[in-house]
């Protein structure tokens, strides 16, 4: 049975951008929109079930490429907010809790990089259909033909459940194996909040930790996704076409 549900999206993009020569990668181009644009656009369908889309980044970032007046202007027809944060980070996980730790939300949250387009519909549909969702809800990509090294991974039992997560390997435990896309959901914020620490280096950290807890953590497959994070994977991108 369909709900009203709503949801918080979060895009962390306080990253140093190394990887393209410390440019602000969510700006860059691809297919004629910025990278940003092309995360941001599967969700633009769901409109109606996202109460806001929060973009956390750094004061110097905002003052070295007009960060928040160009989001603004990008996204000029969709309830958008942004979080400017004082220093850098060390992963997507602190700048997230960053953000979060002084706002007042008891809902549920979306946190998405923008370094794919994923049509999100499976994992939508999931949370619209779903009395009782489980606390995380991962997307998850077939590993047949993808280098494992830049995944995190983790076993999906047959039902649905996720048993392990690992970084850059196979966890020991049965199930098969499938990578997870980095636009994780998380039931409560407060949990996640309550449960921060500065160990957590990788969103993975948590979701292991959820797991350890015995808190219901399912997968849902993607069937269609861009990667363009890194060069090679934009370049591979550029040429498929896709």
């Amino acid at each position: 049975m369909e709900q009203n549900f709503k949801v918080n999206l979060f895009f962390p993009i306080a990253g140093q951008g190394a990887r393209f020569g410390y440019s602000f990668k969510p700006f860059l181009d691809f297919e004629g929109k910025t990278f940003i644009e092309q995360a941001v656009l599967p969700f633009v369908k769901w409109k109606d079930q996202i109460e806001c889309i929060y973009f956390v980044f750094l004061k110097e970032q905002n003052e070295k490429f007009q960060v928040e007046k160009k989001l603004s202007g990008i996204f000029k027809n969709l309830p958008v907010k942004c979080i400017i944060l004082n220093a850098p980070t060390k992963g997507p996980a602190e700048t997230f809790y960053n953000a979060v730790e002084n706002l007042s939300l008891e809902s549920s949250a979306i946190i998405c990089d923008c370094d794919h387009s994923i049509n999100i519909d499976p994992m939508m549909q999931y949370l619209i259909h779903t009395r009782d969702l489980p606390e995380i809800i991962l997307p998850l990509w077939d590993l047949e033909v993808e280098n494992i090294n830049s995944w995190s991974v983790v076993n999906l039992s047959e039902d649905g459940n996720i048993t392990a997560v690992a970084e850059k390997s196979r966890p020991e435990t049965p199930g098969k194996n499938y990578g997870v896309i980095g636009c994780y959901f998380l039931k409560k914020i407060t949990l996640f909040k309550q449960e921060y620490s500065d160990y957590f280096e990788n969103f993975s950290d948590y979701i292991k930790l959820m797991i350890d807890r015995k808190f219901p953590v399912k997968g849902v497959k993607i069937e269609e996704a861009i990667f363009f994070g890194d060069p090679e994977r934009l370049e591979k991108a550029k040429n498929n076409k896709i």
